[in-house]
């Protein structure tokens, strides 16, 4: 008679037949059955063996990135696409007279306009507005002037000097 032998595997359930065995006892089984004769036999004997489950998987955390500054998520800092040119146009058009990254001169400094406005939805058009229509402004001496109207109508050289100022 043919038993089965049940195996719960890692890739899953495992069915075996085997012959020749009497079920366990290691030794022969009696001739099997003709069709012809009765079968009067108990049912086959299944064997259930669970192999061992693998242990869990440990659960690591993944590390945690350094507490950043919290920006609006309506006006995230925009980085100059390309900060040569703004820096050039910068430049160029003598705003470093008043105007320097990190300290104040005549002027706010860049670092200043960019932490005012940091957050607000519309920043960008702000810087654009300030150096394009060259509205009164007070200086750090308390006295008003005209703020210099940047030469250039090229909406994406003024974008891209926005974004540099906006990222310092």
């Amino acid at each position: 008679m043919k038993h089965l032998m049940v195996r719960w595997g890692t890739c899953g359930l495992v069915l075996l037949a085997l012959a020749g065995c009497d079920g366990g006892s290691g030794q022969p089984a009696a001739p099997a059955a003709t069709a012809s004769e009765a079968v009067t036999a108990a049912p086959a004997t299944v064997v259930v063996e669970a192999a061992p489950a693998p242990p869990p998987a440990a659960i690591v955390a993944a590390p945690q990135p350094p507490p950043a500054a919290v920006v609006s998520a309506a006006a995230p800092t925009r980085a100059a696409a390309d900060p040569d040119a703004a820096q050039a146009l910068f430049k160029a058009n003598d705003c470093t007279k008043c105007h320097a990254v990190d300290k104040v001169k005549k002027g706010p400094s860049l670092k200043k306009i960019a932490a005012d406005l940091r957050g607000k939805a519309d920043a960008q058009d702000n810087v654009i507005k300030n150096i394009t229509t060259g509205p009164k402004i007070k200086l750090a001496d308390g006295t008003e002037q005209e703020h210099k109207i940047i030469d250039s109508k090229d909406q994406k050289e003024l974008k891209n000097l926005a974004d540099w100022i906006l990222s310092q």
